[in-house]
């Protein structure tokens, strides 16, 4: 891995000395104290007097999950997917709501469903709703289905909501 990298980084021509982080697994291969990949990379940035080392994350994508466990969003959560469901679990609101959104020449044509066994699919979900929260609430005006919270400035801007969308 070291030996792949440090091709990489000269085949591009990309100066070691400007390297300021690293990220890794926990694996041996990667933290090993003499021959691990983050022992190396330190090492060779020390050997260059590079003026700065580089800090070392263990896996963000494990760090945003365990931020999103964290983060309680069953407020939010509840309402997203009820409309959610409405929208995409019967045909016929699907299809009409996918017309409307490509008569009104929207971002996106569709709605995502949220899977509780996949973390980030709430961020995704998130911010496809709160892309098209005008949208859907028109729809849901149309269907006779009020969702009042897609119609208060609070809810839709509620920070712990805005924040969950970069998961």
């Amino acid at each position: 891995i070291y030996q792949a990298f440090l091709n990489t980084i000269t085949n591009l021509d990309l100066p070691l000395e400007r390297l300021s982080g690293l990220t890794r697994d926990g694996a041996p291969s990667m933290i090993g104290n003499k021959s691990g990949f983050v022992s190396l990379v330190l090492a060779k940035q020390k050997e260059i007097k590079s003026p700065i080392s580089a800090y070392t994350f263990h896996c963000i994508i494990h760090q945003q999950a365990l931020c999103s466990k964290i983060a309680n969003l069953d407020h939010v959560m509840k309402v997203v997917v009820k409309t959610v469901n409405y929208v995409k679990a019967r045909d016929r609101n699907h299809h009409q709501f996918c017309t409307l959104m490509a008569e009104l020449e929207a971002e996106y044509t569709d709605v995502i469903y949220h899977c509780e066994v996949h973390w980030l699919s709430r961020g995704k979900v998130l911010k496809r709703l709160y892309d098209l929260h005008k949208e859907i609430k028109l729809f849901l005006i149309h269907k006779n289905n009020d969702v009042p919270e897609l119609s208060d400035p609070e809810w839709i801007m509620d920070p712990e909501w805005i924040m969950d969308l970069a998961f």
